[in-house]
């Protein structure tokens, strides 16, 4: 449990990584460290999003039908604590302009292999396609 932790914040560290580089280099340096942060908050939610779908039904839970204004007030408030732990972890990296990351991510091979647009559109893959992929299996059982 420790180890696969270990991998997905190291998946995360590294693509916080790739997109404050990425953003540094164009005009909004000024908030590269916040697009960042989002990014990874965003891909952290839609993780946790399709892997509650994916376990809905794959054990067949009961589907609640709440009201969509029902679910942002629960939906909201984790999103905004998502945000402020990685914003918190994060900024402990920030102290030396992200050297941990970079001496841990600058000579990567992946930095050569996966551009950064894959990493831009992996939350918008996993959000529109695991569902479609997902509702493909439901029509078949």
């Amino acid at each position: 449990m420790i180890l696969n932790k270990i991998a997905m914040m190291k998946f995360f560290d590294y693509i916080f990584y790739r997109s404050y580089i990425n953003l540094y280099k164009t005009k909004h340096k000024n908030n590269a460290e916040t697009r960042s942060i989002g990014l990874v908050t965003f891909l952290q939610g839609i993780i946790l999003g399709v892997s509650a779908m994916i376990l809905k039904k794959t054990f067949h839970l009961p589907s609640y039908n709440l009201d969509k204004s029902i679910e942002l007030i629960f939906v909201l408030p984790f999103v905004f604590i998502v945000w402020y732990f990685n914003d918190k972890y994060y900024k402990k990296f920030s102290e030396n302009n992200y050297q941990k990351l970079r001496t841990r991510f600058d000579k990567s091979s992946f930095n050569k292999i996966i551009p950064f647009w894959i990493i831009f559109i992996l939350p918008f893959v996993l959000l529109f396609g695991v569902p479609f992929i997902l509702s493909l299996f439901n029509r078949t059982n």
